[in-house]
């Protein structure tokens, strides 16, 4: 599950200095059930969006929230923040669609993926959401890695 160690140096200085450089808005919209942040494609220089993108792409591991599919990736940056891109019909991050208008982020505070087995063996992430003191709901993916 951890795309992090499997990046170069360079790689991994890339998306800490897009994190770092770019404006992240809380999504009040999704504040009660999912809270997260993003940021905006038009906000953005579009060569550091889109190779910001591919980065998930190539390191991620793909999951769901509820129909959605989407692509994502824990960060190891000191502070917690996984970020997550849709949809999942890209070529592998090699074709960023213009479509992707976002890049969301997630806090592992208040998320966190488990691995488990489904009943054929297969490894998927559980991903569960904070709610107060207690862990529950579930967020399922299949793990690339």
């Amino acid at each position: 599950m951890n795309g992090w160690q499997k990046m170069t140096e360079a790689e991994r200085k890339k998306i800490l200095k897009f994190v770092a450089t770019h404006r992240w808005i809380f999504a009040k919209t999704y504040a009660a059930f999912c809270p997260h942040e993003y940021t905006l494609r038009r906000e953005s220089n579009n060569e550091e969006f889109c190779e910001f993108v591919k980065l998930v792409w190539k390191y991620g591991f793909d999951a769901r929230y509820g129909k959605n599919a989407g692509r994502y990736l824990v960060v190891d940056d000191g502070e917690g923040w996984y970020y997550f891109v849709f949809p999942a019909d890209m070529d592998a991050g090699e074709q960023v669609k213009s479509s992707m208008t976002l890049i969301n982020r997630a806090n592992l505070q208040r998320w966190k993926f488990v691995e488990e087995r489904d009943m054929f063996g297969s490894e998927i992430i559980v991903k569960t959401r904070k709610k107060g003191d207690e862990w529950g709901g579930k967020f399922e993916g299949i793990s690339e890695g």
